[in-house]
């Protein structure tokens, strides 16, 4: 059985409280067994404490990374509201060699995420990162494209851009050279260009009642919008239990550093201008 243990920076959020249940279905079928065992958040936020959280999960609570880090098999930081507590989290769990996932965002800029690269390299920690909308199965079954538009909800840009941008990633893979931003009333619309003359378009509004995820492109086989309605949680978390176990990501880091590349970009508000990236 491998015990995985919770980093936080507080523990009262969507993913610390629904990673339980997912991981419960993800495991179904494996021949290694899962539990989530110990817990361990930097502060206590809204009502939800540290200690009601543990006690309500049935897990045990740790006093410290040090602690955690030691029991656990495998770990998990989390944070997602809070990039910027991602590297010096990273500082303290990687070294101890535990197979870590860390959470959306990956890191608060593209340079602390290549910190973090270094950090696991150093300590021979295997580690990955990502958002949930790379294994929606949508995105894996549409045909590769020359022209690609994604559309996605209008929400916190620091915190939502990684979703769009992984989709995005997951289907051109790397090499964005030039980056356009324009901005009309609650509609962020980002333009790419790279290097084999393909192009991509990343649209950020309020759609309402229609809400979700979408992907189109145009190409010499496929240009039907389709939008991601498969449970992409339950095959990430497929994923993060494979991956647990065999220590390999399924894909590069420079995909990953390739969506920070493109977010820094994004997060800078730079309208109207084309720009080298």
């Amino acid at each position: 059985m491998k015990k995985i243990g919770f980093i936080d920076h507080y523990l009262n959020e969507w993913h610390a409280l629904n990673y339980p249940e997912m991981i419960e279905r993800a495991k179904q079928g494996m021949d290694e067994d899962f539990i989530v065992a110990y817990a361990y958040a930097e502060k206590d936020f809204g009502d939800l404490t540290t200690d009601k959280f543990c006690e309500m999960m049935n897990v045990e609570k740790c006093s410290s990374i040090e602690e955690i880090c030691e029991k656990s098999d495998c770990l998990i930081i989390f944070s997602p509201d809070n990039p910027e507590r991602k590297l010096d989290l990273a500082r303290q769990v990687l070294p101890y060699g535990k197979p870590t996932f860390i959470d959306k965002t990956f890191a608060a800029s593209l340079e602390e995420a290549k910190e973090i690269y270094s950090i696991a390299e150093k300590y021979h920690t295997p580690m990955f990162s990502s958002s949930s909308l790379r294994f929606a199965p949508e995105i894996k079954e549409y045909p590769d494209v020359d022209s690609l538009l994604i559309i996605a909800p209008a929400l916190h840009p620091v915190d939502y851009w990684v979703h769009p941008l992984e989709m995005l990633v997951t289907k051109m893979g790397v090499g964005a050279k030039k980056a356009k931003l324009s901005k009309s009333g609650n509609i962020l619309t980002l333009f790419l260009k790279y290097e084999n003359e393909k192009n991509a378009l990343v649209v950020m509004k309020d759609m309402g009642p229609a809400e979700g995820y979408f992907i189109s492109g145009n190409g010499t086989t496929h240009q039907t919008m389709v939008k991601l309605e498969k449970p992409f949680f339950d095959y990430e978390m497929k994923d993060i239990l494979r991956f647990f176990l065999d220590g390999k990501p399924s894909f590069p880091k420079e995909e990953t550093l390739e969506v920070m590349k493109i977010r820094d970009f994004a997060l800078k508000e730079i309208f109207d201008e084309w720009v080298e990236i």
